[in-house]
């Protein structure tokens, strides 16, 4: 894994000048195929690292919280399956407040937990009040407010049937855990998708290199960001304020061989039969893509500043470019990090989360990096 950094070469870019490459090391990781079966993970979904060092490790698959001393030692952990008290019948979502207290479980219900495992309340969430015309409230997360606690929601909409290319769109608000709307954050596109008209109605194709939204959470600050186009919104649950960032990203031409290479690698997944037609048909309608997405994900550290991933082209191998934007879009830094991995928290000077090997272990790393502040 080429996570030293120093003098590997991720790309260049007008920006890059301005942005002095900071050295980024493995100080941490959790997660075996076999052994220490605390850190046998079946599917992590999100993990976070605690004001003393400790790292919380949220396992959808066997419905805990994990907790991990600063040097990996396991020591303890909390939530199971269940309809009683403390109990969850889905993890989704971790998120840690000032106080070190963990929240975690689903869309439907979430429990608290001081960090030793001592559990302290829950909600039953409902947000069919919160749902439109055409729209229905389907996931949440949880914020800390400083008086009460508030959700980050997400609706779909629905979208006609039509030719050509269509964004499924997600409409964001916070409200309480009761269900009272507070601010209509605003519309986000989802994933690209291409629908087309068959014999027997409609299929609907992903595109080789979609362009997702995305959300990410900070301690003061949300951002969202439309990853096909150029800027992300800032937006402040506190004050209920937001403002676009333009992002200093250009996208890359997409080389026809490598565009070639996709569409033959595309339907590898489906069996033979009608799963593999309906694929190939798909991909046989789905626009020529001339250049990758602008940007590849998102994410916001401690202080509110900006991470955005260049979208690497194919061959780029397995690193992942990220540039550190101050308030004015301008960036401050770059941190090359492997691509695989997706950032879960970024604080003073480190970065943890996630990534899957080969074989599909999940493993929580975090990272050193020298000079960031």
């Amino acid at each position: 894994m080429c996570v030293a950094f120093v003098g590997c070469d991720g790309g260049g870019g007008e920006e890059d000048a301005r942005a002095p490459t900071l050295n980024a090391r493995v100080a941490l990781e959790l997660g075996v195929l076999e052994g220490d079966p605390a850190q046998e993970f079946g599917q992590v979904m999100n993990a976070v690292k605690l004001s003393d060092g400790r790292i919380a490790v949220a396992d959808s698959r066997s419905t805990d919280v994990r907790v991990f001393g600063a040097d990996g030692t396991h020591t303890g952990a909390m939530g199971r399956r269940g309809r009683g008290p403390g109990e969850i019948a889905a993890l989704t979502r971790l998120w840690a407040d000032s106080a070190d207290n963990l929240t975690f479980g689903s869309a439907t219900k979430i429990v608290r937990f001081d960090s030793y495992g001592e559990f302290l309340d829950e909600k039953i969430l409902d947000w069919t009040v919160l749902s439109r015309p055409d729209y229905g409230a389907d996931s949440s997360w949880p914020l800390h407010g400083d008086t009460q606690l508030v959700m980050l929601i997400e609706s779909s909409r629905a979208q006609p049937r039509q030719e050509g290319l269509i964004r499924p769109g997600r409409v964001l608000l916070l409200a309480t855990a009761q269900g009272e709307e507070l601010d209509s954050i605003g519309y986000f596109p989802g994933v690209e998708q291409f629908t087309y008209r068959t014999g027997t109605g409609y299929d609907t194709a992903v595109l080789l290199f979609p362009a997702y939204s995305h959300q990410a959470i900070g301690k003061t600050r949300i951002v969202f960001g439309d990853l096909a186009a150029d800027s992300v919104l800032l937006y402040e649950p506190r004050t209920r304020e937001s403002r676009w960032l333009k992002v200093p990203v250009e996208p890359l031409p997409i080389d026809p061989a490598t565009l070639d290479a996709a569409r033959e690698a595309a339907c590898e997944w489906a069996s033979e039969g009608d799963l593999r037609a309906n694929c190939e048909a798909g991909v046989a309608r789905l626009p020529a893509q001339t250049h990758y997405p602008a940007m590849r994900d998102i994410a916001v550290d401690s202080a509110g500043h900006v991470w955005v991933s260049k979208y690497a082209e194919a061959a780029a191998g397995t690193v992942a470019e990220w540039l550190v934007l101050d308030d004015a879009g301008e960036p401050t830094a770059r941190v090359l990090l492997p691509v695989e991995f997706r950032p879960t928290q970024i604080g003073d000077g480190y970065v943890l989360g996630i990534t899957t090997d080969d074989l599909g272990v999940n493993r929580i790393v975090e990272f050193r990096i020298d000079g960031m502040r």
